[in-house]
C-alpha cells in the first residue's frame, strides 16, 4: 500500500509545519509521503517550506505560479502523487488539521478492505469547538436545491454592498432552526454512515476514484461548494462516500469564530462571489444528470 498525503498550504507557516510533523511522529510506516502544494502564498512561506524540506525524502514541496484555489490547488497535488508515486490513497488533508492516532493509515486500509469506499471522511473534531464537524448536515442534492442556493448566494453578494446581507442570513437561519433542517443524530458520531456529504478539511479518496475522474474534486471552482459537488457524484455516480469516527483527524480552525457572520463585509463579499460561481457549477452538474439520456436495456 501506498499512501499519499496532500496538503494545500497558504501563508499559515507554522500550521504546515505543525501537520507534517504530526504524521512524522504518529505515522510508523514506510510506504507514505507528503506532497505540500503553495497556493502561491504572498508571504513568501512557500519558499521557506521549500527550504526547509529540501532533500527530505518523505515531502516534497511545489509552488505554484498562481493561486489556484482550494480544489484545483488540491488537485495539483493529487495529480503530482499520480505521476509520481501512483498510491493507492490520497489524503487531501488541511494544514491546520493534526494527526494523533498512530493506526491513521492502518485504519484507512482496514475501512478499504471491508468497505472498498470511493471516499472515506474521519472524525474532523474541532479543537476549538469540541464537536465532529463531519459529516454535513443537510447536503444540496437536487436540481431545485442547487437553483435555490444559487440564487441566495446571489442575493447575498447584492445585499452586501448595503450590509445589509447578515440580515437574510439570520432569517435564514431562523427558518431552518424552525423546521429542525441541519440537524443530525445525535449517534452520529458513534456509527459509521454510508452516503453522507463530508468534510472537505480532510478526505480520502481511493485509487479507484481517482481513476474515475482524474482528480480528486470538480476543477470548474475557485473556493466553496466543493463537498456538495462531491455530494453530487456520490448521488449521481453511485460512489461510496463512508463517514467513520473510528478514524479521528483534528482541526484547529474554530468554527464559529469563523463563520460568515464574523468576518468582515469585504470578506463576506469574497464569499459569496466565490459561492455563486460553486452553486451555478452545482447546478449545471444536476441539470446534465436529470436530462441525460437513459441508456436502454438491450
Amino acid at each position: 500500500m501506498i499512501f499519499s498525503f496532500i496538503i494545500l498550504h497558504y501563508q499559515v507557516y507554522e500550521d504546515t509545519i505543525e501537520c507534517v510533523n504530526s504524521i512524522f511522529e504518529n505515522i510508523k510506516r514506510q510506504d507514505y509521503n507528503i506532497v505540500i502544494v503553495d497556493n502561491k502564498s504572498p508571504n513568501r512561506s512557500g519558499e521557506l517550506l521549500q527550504e526547509k524540506y529540501k532533500g527530505h525524502s518523505r515531502v516534497v514541496v511545489i509552488e505554484l505560479d498562481r493561486n489556484l484555489g482550494f480544489a484545483q490547488g488540491n488537485n495539483y497535488g493529487c495529480a503530482y502523487a499520480f505521476q509520481n508515486y501512483n498510491p493507492d490513497f490520497f489524503i487531501v488533508i488541511n494544514n491546520d488539521t493534526v494527526i494523533e492516532d498512530e493506526l491513521f493509515v492502518d485504519k484507512i486500509s482496514e475501512v478499504h478492505s471491508k468497505t472498498h469506499f470511493d471516499m472515506l471522511g474521519p472524525c474532523i473534531w474541532s479543537i476549538q469547538d469540541n464537536i465532529d464537524q463531519n459529516p454535513i448536515p443537510s447536503p444540496t442534492d437536487s436540481l431545485k436545491k442547487s437553483l435555490k442556493a444559487f440564487i441566495y448566494n446571489i442575493s447575498l453578494f447584492l445585499l452586501n454592498f448595503i450590509n445589509k446581507d447578515t440580515d437574510l442570513i439570520k432569517f435564514v437561519s431562523r427558518k431552518r432552526v424552525d423546521k429542525g433542517d441541519g440537524k443530525l443524530d445525535a449517534l452520529v458520531s458513534q456509527k459509521s454512515l454510508q452516503g453522507v456529504k463530508l468534510h472537505g478539511a480532510a478526505i480520502i479518496f481511493s485509487k479507484h476514484y481517482y481513476n474515475k475522474y482524474n482528480n480528486a474534486f470538480d476543477p470548474r471552482t475557485f473556493m466553496y461548494g466543493e463537498e456538495d459537488i462531491l455530494y453530487a457524484r456520490v448521488k449521481n455516480d453511485n460512489l461510496l462516500a463512508i463517514y467513520e469516527p473510528g478514524l479521528k483527524i483534528l482541526h484547529k480552525e474554530d468554527a464559529a469564530s469563523n463563520a460568515v457572520l464574523s468576518n468582515n463585509q469585504l470578506r463576506r463579499r469574497f464569499k459569496f462571489r466565490h459561492s455563486i460561481w460553486s452553486t451555478y457549477v452545482l447546478f449545471r452538474i444536476y441539470m446534465v444528470h436529470k436530462f441525460k439520456p437513459k441508456k436502454k436495456c438491450s
